[in-house]
């Protein structure tokens, strides 16, 4: 058996340190000049839930709008109406 240079094939995605996974699953993005940190995570949402994004979705906004933004735009406005609300 002769020396080898490293894995190769299948075995050198198992070779990714917890640093590699970790920036796999969030990055920063530049918004509006500002830099903001972006985080991948999974929620479970009533199928009525899901059927409202998918309405808001086809209805009120632009053809192509990930639901990623549809969330984060329904999300702020209820923290700023729940800021003002107090």
């Amino acid at each position: 058996m002769g020396k080898t240079a490293g894995a190769t094939g299948a075995l050198s995605g198992l070779l990714q340190s917890s640093k590699e996974v970790k920036s796999e699953n969030s990055k920063e993005v530049q918004k509006d000049g500002v830099k903001e940190a972006k985080s991948k995570r999974s929620y479970a949402l009533k199928l009525s839930t899901i059927r409202k994004l998918d309405e808001l979705k086809v209805y009120y906004f632009e053809p192509g709008t990930r639901l990623e933004k549809i969330v984060d735009e329904a999300i702020c406005f209820y923290y700023e109406h729940k800021k003002e609300s107090k």
